[in-house]
């Protein structure tokens, strides 16, 4: 071979192997990246190459930051090549905004490569809007459906953390259904999984929710007492369950009536011990019937017929009855008691020492705990 043909042939081979050694520079496979645009509460997944220099590569963030929420981390290539390795920016964001990151590449030799990358987030698109869920009753079946609010997209639902409280269970559709076994408060954490149907990708939130569980449903009458031809002022009361309350009743005393809302209305027309049946319903249609105890006194009235004559410098005692009516009586007097002598409210006792003779004219009062009240007029004689 010639001389000269033979050094031209040496120049161009070191021509080519310059110019493959520049073409296979340790590298990222895209030199002018563009990360596609996240979102808060989206499943983001974004692929870095990396190729030539010697395996094994290392991605390190020099300056800047990558989205809160995300991270990096290296996943098998799958394109064949040798010289090149995979890394996946991944995670859910947390928060929107736009941030940059030098990232540095680095292979065996500890030679380099960086570039810039941005990332753009928007905003959180797709939530749960449950805020707080109804209190649920010891014993009765319980219901609430979960909702969600975003792109239309195919929903399930979990409880990472905490429990739900015990007999009732969360579905894949997002509902929280069965009977409470036991008394108290859960607090627990709700996780919504929603796969867009425009295969715009998945969105995941999650909430703090709390559940009460209380006490059974149950009636009680207000006030277990009542008196004939007295307006009755009791109403019924319902505990446990979920207001508002629907009731009604079976069996009530004669005169008395029971308004949807649990008042009583009218006046009992006889005296005794009365056992009717409560009826509530409460506002999620749990029903319960309880047998009611309400005790009607006689109407209250002045059994002192008349009183013993006085005379004047000696004590005098004179006591007043009544029956019928509620304890708790208070007597009082209209009129004058005869000068010296007075009335004992709590006991309607008249006592004292008359200070001149004469004749008294005077109405007493006696007054029960529900508001009944007996007068009778009297007279006392002073010799």
């Amino acid at each position: 071979m010639p001389r000269r043909l033979a050094f031209v042939l040496v120049l161009a081979f070191a021509a080519l192997a310059m110019f493959a050694g520049v073409a296979r520079a340790l590298d990222f496979d895209d030199e002018d990246p563009e990360p596609p645009h996240g979102e808060v509460g989206m499943v983001y997944e974004y692929e870095i190459g990396t190729h030539a220099g010697c395996l094994p590569h290392r991605l390190e963030i020099g300056s800047g930051q990558l989205p809160p929420g995300l991270s990096i981390r290296k996943v098998p290539r799958t394109d064949g090549a040798r010289d090149a390795e995979m890394f996946l920016v991944e995670g859910i964001p947390t928060q929107s905004g736009t941030w940059s990151a030098w990232i540095h590449l680095r292979d065996c030799d500890n030679r380099s490569a960086e570039t810039l990358f941005t990332f753009d987030i928007w905003g959180r698109s797709y939530s749960i809007t449950t805020q707080s869920l109804q209190p649920a009753a010891l014993g009765s079946p319980y219901s609430a459906k979960l909702e969600v609010k975003g792109p239309p997209s195919n929903t399930t639902w979990e409880v990472p953390s905490g429990s739900l409280p015990a007999g009732l269970t969360l579905s894949h559709d997002g509902v929280i259904s069965g009977t409470p076994t036991a008394v108290g408060s859960s607090t627990f954490t709700v996780e919504a999984t929603g796969v867009a149907v425009d295969f715009t990708g998945t969105r995941i939130d999650s909430r703090e929710l709390t559940l009460e569980v209380r006490g059974g449903l149950a009636a009680q009458l207000s006030r277990s007492t009542a008196e004939v031809g007295v307006p009755f002022r009791g109403s019924l009361v319902a505990s446990g369950g979920q207001s508002p309350y629907t009731w009604a009743a079976t069996g009530l005393p004669a005169g008395l009536a029971l308004g949807a809302d649990g008042t009583f209305s009218g006046s009992p027309r006889r005296a005794g011990g009365f056992t009717f049946t409560a009826h509530v319903t409460d506002a999620r249609g749990a029903v319960k019937e309880t047998p009611v105890r309400l005790t009607v006194h006689p109407r209250l009235s002045i059994t002192t017929g008349s009183l013993r004559a006085a005379a004047v410098g000696q004590r005098y005692r004179a006591t007043l009855t009544a029956r019928g009516g509620v304890e708790g009586k208070r007597w009082s007097v209209r009129g004058s008691l005869p000068r010296g002598v007075r009335l004992d409210a709590a006991t309607g006792t008249i006592v004292g020492v008359p200070r001149a003779a004469g004749r008294a004219r005077f109405t007493v009062v006696v007054r029960d705990a529900l508001g009944a009240v007996s007068t009778k007029t009297l007279v006392v004689v002073v010799r």
